[in-house]
């Protein structure tokens, strides 16, 4: 089983996306919907998945670098266009419209 995580720039604050299964090469995930609708994408600036025990779902990213699977940053940069653009396109953004 692997884990999947947005971390902020906080130490210590990371936000469990659940558990990614794989199996025959496919990877499946349940869609996550923050309860307090807030921007994930907004608040967080790096994306970590990692290999982990699938007798435990990961509630924090595992500090054992061999099990990190895949590591992204996440420009946050105020008037990246790019970036500004793509959260608007993603699901949920309409509530950031709002406020």
């Amino acid at each position: 089983m692997a884990g999947c995580f947005l971390i902020s720039t906080s130490p210590g604050d990371a936000r469990s996306l659940g558990p990614l299964l794989a199996q025959d090469g496919a990877v499946s995930h349940s869609r996550y919907v923050d309860p307090a609708h807030v921007d994930l994408l907004a608040k967080t600036s790096r994306f970590l998945i990692t290999e982990e025990s699938a007798s435990l779902v990961p509630v924090a990213p595992t500090s054992d670098h061999r099990a990190w699977r895949y590591y992204a940053e996440l420009p946050q940069q105020p008037g990246q266009e790019l970036m500004d653009g793509m959260r608007f396109q993603l699901p949920g953004s309409f509530a950031t419209l709002a406020g």
